[in-house]
């Protein structure tokens, strides 16, 4: 019986399953990171606080995530990945359930700080097991399957999570949150190879990226890409309420349409990226200019402004892969910590947004929305283009 069983396993570890396995991992991670930003009324009305410190479980988790995402992807790349990604998905699976179980403000943003700390190391191992799985001509596309998974947690579960907190409450979501992610560790322990390991170099070897300007400018990129997205996409749910005038379950469902639009931006990222990721990534930051400033313009329950959202959803997506790709591709070297170091800047630039536009609405007001994204778009679309001609050399 016992033999059986191993040969069983042995079937279910040659990866075939592996990749959705760690699609899923990303999904319940992502989600968690991002349910806040559909929930920011219904956490300002629970813990009987304003929308700007509610946005402090946005801002808090991508703080963390900043500051610690690197050092941790550095530590657990050197254990075994079969064991390591089950082990923080469990971590992550307490922090979730430690908030159901203990209700508070600061229960939750201690949760939250500690869930952003353990996001770049699973994304990053996930994301270097795929490519090392796929092999390097498959390895852009391999890594755009893995971030599904953050289409997948960032704008299509979100609402789902809203309309699931509308009915039974924050407490439940969390309890369910919490059971998805240990479901997703075990998934990931039955379906990863035993013997797969990304290669990793030694520490010197992966912190000498740090000396390359160019790969800095990567990181300086991403940063100020997300700071100029989140500066608006923080604020969608009570933008879609005030401005659009949807209730709370019209907001569920057109947030799960602009997922639904993220996959198509999703799939174009996961078919070009891999040829020239940084000219992906400026063509993006263009499409999000373009939708700042129709932000501007659209108001109301009209064709225009759902018109704005769709596009808005195609280039939200896109700007996760083209971003991810760019820099794991601009130090092949050291893949999983540049992807850390990626996911890093990121988180560092959704926390910065957001408090950029928290400020931008409070002095004029959330119909303004799109100047906040504007304003950080101009030096993003500056440098991409720099970093193009750089290429180019």
């Amino acid at each position: 019986m016992m033999r059986s069983a191993t040969i069983r396993l042995r079937k279910w570890q040659t990866g075939d399953l592996m990749i959705p396995s760690l699609i899923l991992a990303v999904a319940v991670i992502v989600t968690t990171e991002f349910i806040a930003v559909g929930l920011l009324v219904r956490i300002a009305n629970d813990f009987t606080v304003s929308i700007d410190q509610a946005a402090q479980t946005i801002s808090v988790f991508a703080l963390f995530a900043a500051c610690l995402g690197a050092l941790l992807t550095l530590i657990a790349g050197r254990f075994p990945l079969r064991w390591t990604l089950p082990g923080l998905l469990l971590l992550f699976a307490s922090a979730n359930i430690i908030p159901a179980a203990f209700p508070g403000f600061a229960v939750l943003l201690g949760a939250r700080a500690l869930q952003g700390g353990l996001l770049p190391p699973v994304i990053s191992l996930a994301s270097s097991a795929a490519a090392h799985f796929k092999g390097q001509d498959k390895a852009a596309y391999a890594i755009a399957q893995v971030n599904l998974g953050t289409i997948i947690g960032a704008v299509i579960a979100l609402p789902l999570g809203v309309a699931v907190a509308d009915v039974l409450g924050t407490r439940i979501l969390f309890s369910l949150l919490g059971a998805a992610a240990i479901i997703a560790a075990g998934a990931v322990f039955l379906f990863t190879p035993e013997k797969l390991q990304p290669p990793q170099p030694s520490w010197g070897t992966q912190l000498r990226i740090l000396q390359n300007r160019i790969f800095l400018c990567h990181l300086m990129l991403s940063t100020l890409m997300f700071a100029a997205m989140f500066a608006t996409y923080s604020y969608i749910a009570p933008y879609l309420e005030t401005e659009v005038g949807l209730t709370t379950r019209e907001i569920a469902l057109t947030l799960f349409a602009f997922g639904a639009t993220g996959i198509i931006g999703n799939s174009i990222v996961a078919a070009k990226a891999g040829t020239n990721p940084t000219r992906t990534t400026v063509l993006v930051a263009g499409g999000q200019m373009l939708v700042a400033v129709l932000l501007i313009f659209a108001n109301g329950k009209n064709a225009f402004t759902f018109a704005v959202l769709a596009l808005w959803g195609v280039t939200h997506a896109a700007a996760f892969a083209s971003c991810q790709i760019r820099v794991m591709f601009s130090a092949p070297q050291a893949r999983s910590f540049a992807s850390a170091l990626n996911l890093s800047v990121c988180n560092l630039g959704i926390s910065l947004g957001t408090i950029f536009g928290g400020v931008v609405i409070s002095h004029l007001g959330i119909d303004r929305l799109g100047l906040a994204a504007i304003t950080l778009l101009v030096p993003t679309l500056t440098l991409g283009i720099y970093l193009m001609q750089k290429e180019r050399g």
